[in-house]
């Protein structure tokens, strides 16, 4: 690891992040980053809360979770957002 990027990850050392559509792709990466930056110091800690982000009963659900589980966001992530159907047959 680069010195650049041993400092990057402590800058978000003890941070609370919210990643959505952290399944796959670009949230998945985002997510691993976060958890990789806590296993360096205090050790990784996510919780998975499976909704819909055009919902806003799940956004109550998934702010819900977080105040009771850690108290406070740091950071958001808002990669996910409704998925499209396709037009076609």
């Amino acid at each position: 690891m680069s010195h650049s990027n041993a400092n990057d990850r402590r800058k978000l050392t003890g941070k609370i992040a919210v990643v959505t559509g952290g399944r796959s792709g670009i949230g998945f990466a985002t997510r691993t980053l976060f958890l990789d930056a806590a296993a360096a110091s205090v050790g990784p800690q996510a919780v998975t809360v499976q909704g819909d982000v055009s919902d806003p009963t799940h956004l109550d659900r998934l702010y819900d979770r977080v105040r009771t589980q850690v108290g406070h966001v740091d950071i958001v992530f808002a990669n996910a957002g409704p998925a499209r159907q396709s037009l076609g047959g």
